[in-house]
């Protein structure tokens, strides 16, 4: 913004300069008229020539020489005269206009030499803009193409297959954006993720696996999964349950801790994971009283 308001404030001081040179046009013009008094003065002294060299006998040797390398003919001996006259005009001129017209005439140069400057500098910060995105896009592949490996073996791993990819090519950086490209049946191509051609369930399951592939490339010494399977269905609940029960069974996977409502009968478990069921209203009452019950049998 900085630049731009200093190529503002030139431009205003060029249109300014414009102006006063207008005004020393209207100067010049009345040089001009002057001029014309003069060349009319020419005619005089040309007439005065003529009578001149009838009388050249009069002169000296010196005198003489000088007048003898005047041309002879009368066109040339005129254009010498305008010569000399365009001399006279340009000592007569107003010094004081002279002065200003060269002043306001390196004045322009300066500002012509500051835009080429600004100019130059527009055209770095450019590169460096473009370098930048460079790098930024690059980082930016790289750390997708994680998530995306992460999101093909888990869609893999269901018999699925699914991609990730960042789609930056002739876009604004505010327009990047992230392409999930699914196929749960084999005789479908890869199609992108949305409310019109998957399901429900597929988006979900989608979804899920999304999250959970941006989890595994993040460090992190444990997961806390909130509700995954709120609003699916039992069959892409079990999908989904038995992928967080083959992630649980690798050592040297994080901690994982699974907050739901509601689980599906029959699911399959293992000795890593342990469920604790909270009871609360009546049953936070029922399971006191089994606790009272089991202490007394014991006794």
């Amino acid at each position: 913004m900085a630049i731009q308001e200093k190529l503002r404030s030139f431009m205003d001081e060029i249109r300014n300069l414009k102006i006063r040179l207008e005004l020393d046009k209207h100067k010049i013009e009345e040089l001009n008229v002057q001029k014309a008094f003069l060349d009319k003065e020419r005619e005089n002294k040309k007439r005065k020539i003529s009578k001149i060299k009838t009388e050249l006998v009069k002169y000296t040797t010196e005198q003489m020489s000088y007048v003898t390398e005047l041309p002879e003919d009368i066109e040339s001996l005129e254009k010498q005269i305008a010569s000399e006259l365009a001399k006279i005009t340009f000592l007569n001129a107003d010094k004081k206009v002279l002065k200003d017209y060269k002043e306001k005439e390196k004045l322009l140069n300066d500002f012509h030499l500051k835009e080429l400057e600004m100019e130059n500098k527009r055209k770095v910060s450019n590169q460096d803009i473009n370098n930048l995105r460079e790098d930024l896009i690059n980082s930016l592949n790289e750390k997708v193409a994680v998530v995306n490996d992460n999101f093909a073996n888990f869609f893999q791993k269901l018999s699925f297959d699914g991609k990730v990819e960042l789609e930056t090519e002739n876009m604004k950086a505010s327009k990047w954006k992230l392409n999930i490209l699914v196929r749960f049946r084999k005789e479908e191509q890869m199609q992108q993720l949305c409310s019109y051609i998957q399901s429900g369930g597929e988006r979900s399951v989608s979804t899920i696996i999304f999250l959970l592939s941006l989890l595994e490339a993040t460090p992190a010494p444990f997961r806390l999964v909130d509700e995954i399977n709120q609003g699916m269905d039992s069959y892409n609940e079990r999908i989904v349950h038995n992928l967080l029960v083959d992630l649980i069974r690798n050592k040297n996977s994080p901690q994982f801790f699974i907050v739901t409502p509601k689980l599906v009968d029959n699911l399959n478990f293992n000795d890593s994971m342990r469920v604790f069921i909270i009871y609360a209203g009546e049953f936070g009452r029922i399971g006191n009283k089994f606790e009272e019950c089991k202490t007394a049998l014991m006794q």
